[in-house]
């Protein structure tokens, strides 16, 4: 019996590159404002923890849920969750990017981003 399927490998993974991805573009936010701070990394990288356990949590119930008759987890599975997370550290990845370089908020990117992504309309 297999526990991961190759997609849910797949969206797992994806989700460790958009978190890596997202402490390298902040950690360059924070070096281009000189606002370094390890509070601000420890944070980070708890809320990283922390969406992790979500995705686990969710795995568990997916798992759990092809052996227990009746419990239906319809519409909610890992690789949604996942597919989801990734969108959250694209937009994160942005914003920190826009940190370090502002010039690429008003740039025909950032334009595009902003407009696909709704990052900045909070702004």
């Amino acid at each position: 019996m297999e526990i991961l399927t190759e997609v849910q490998v797949w969206a797992m993974g994806g989700v460790l590159v958009f978190n890596l991805l997202d402490i390298l573009s902040g950690l360059a936010g924070a070096v281009a404002q000189k606002c370094v701070k390890s509070t601000a990394i420890r944070e980070g990288i708890l809320h990283k923890a922390s969406v992790w356990l979500v995705i686990a949590a969710v795995f568990a119930l997916e798992l759990l849920a092809q052996h227990v008759a009746g419990l239906s987890i319809e519409g909610l599975g890992t690789v949604p969750v996942c597919v989801i997370v990734i969108m959250m550290e694209l937009v994160s990845v942005w914003e920190n990017v826009c940190k370090a370089n502002p010039a690429l908020k008003d740039s025909p990117l950032g334009r595009l981003l902003e407009d696909k992504t709704g990052a900045g309309n909070g702004d």
